[in-house]
């Protein structure tokens, strides 16, 4: 299992973590399937006020998806206290605001997202109150990817890479 991988600026560390879970595929049915989850961690001994100045979805051989308002929608003025964490599953994200893969989620099932590589680009602005200047992190440029297991019927394998730049 992948713990994912991170970058530290100044009193925020982002990271892109795996998450064991389930998914339903049948009335009946579920398999394993490992979520992909946005974390944004204020680690400083005070509270942040976070804003993300740009986010964007890619999927391998498709459009970049913009998704800074989708993210932003639990942010509006709230201040982070120390040692708290922002997260967001990816897959729902794909799927309320990627419109390819969601249709071909709709379509195919929780298959459509297999084997595809994925990627994550985000910049964070943060501020340490309501009157300081905002600080921007560097680029966050993750990549991911789920397989079906070879060796579990049933299962989900997801992979993370961050990628410098």
């Amino acid at each position: 299992m992948n713990t994912g991988q991170e970058q530290k600026t100044g009193p925020l560390t982002i990271r892109l973590k795996e998450i064991p879970s389930t998914l339903k595929i049948s009335p009946s049915g579920e398999i394993q399937f490992p979520r992909a989850v946005l974390a944004i961690l204020n680690t400083g001994p005070d509270p942040l006020n976070i804003y993300i100045s740009q986010a964007g979805l890619f999927q391998e051989g498709g459009m970049l998806q913009d998704v800074t308002k989708a993210l932003n929608k639990t942010l509006s003025g709230r201040f982070i206290p120390p040692e708290d964490t922002l997260q967001w599953d990816l897959y729902d994200l794909l799927m309320t605001e990627h419109p390819g893969v969601s249709s071909k989620v709709h379509l195919f099932g929780y298959k459509a997202v297999l084997n595809w590589r994925f990627e994550l680009d985000l910049t964070v602005e943060y501020r340490l109150s309501a009157e300081s200047l905002p600080v921007q992190t560097p680029l966050y440029r993750a990549k991911f990817q789920w397989n079906a297991s070879k060796t579990a019927l049933g299962k989900v394998a997801l992979s993370i890479e961050v990628v410098s730049t």
